[in-house]
């Protein structure tokens, strides 16, 4: 069993690490989900460490109550991870990404999309590095954003394929 540790704001995706048989969730570090106290509650049900941080340091030492860990998954996290971060989990961290790499990097990629009225976005999973968005690309899935006009949909549309992305790969990379 590897431990695997979730840092992000998604429940769901949170929950679909819950349910894979491959991995144990170690831990679920947060920074500010539209509900926090229902986001601690949730975990606390399954018996999963949970850690609300701001900052890197927080990071690190949440980090360090969960050890030892295997990798990391990140969706919708915001604290760009330091070299001594990533190397907390033997295998690193892997970043579910809001939109096509190496075309859209960098913070706010669904907006971005909408303001140049790009016909398509996605979803990338990389290897994370002290670089944002500059690891590795393992895979993406392209979406069409013709029915879908707000951030709102377009989002909840990307992280829905979180899950799909990991089943492809976690196999592949936790050996």
């Amino acid at each position: 069993m590897h431990r695997v540790v979730y840092l992000g704001n998604v429940r769901k995706v949170a929950e679909s690490l819950l349910r894979m048989k491959s991995i144990e969730l170690a831990g679920v570090v947060y920074e500010e989900p539209e509900d926090a106290s229902d986001f601690a509650i949730l975990y606390k049900k399954f018996n999963v460490p949970t850690f609300r941080v701001s900052s890197d340091e927080e990071l690190r030492l949440a980090l360090e109550e969960i050890q030892p860990l295997d990798l990391g998954i990140i969706a919708n996290f915001g604290i760009i991870l330091k070299g001594e971060t990533i190397r907390m989990a033997k295998q690193g961290f892997l970043n579910a990404h809001p939109g096509l790499l190496p075309e859209n990097p960098g913070r706010m990629p669904i907006e971005k999309s909408l303001s140049k009225g790009d016909a398509k976005s996605g979803l990338t999973l990389h290897e994370v590095t002290e670089a944002p968005d500059q690891g590795k690309v393992l895979d993406r899935i392209e979406i069409s954003l013709q029915d879908l006009s707000s951030h709102e949909l377009i989002f909840q549309r990307l992280y829905g394929l979180v899950p799909t992305l990991l089943d492809r790969h976690l196999s592949l990379i936790l050996i």
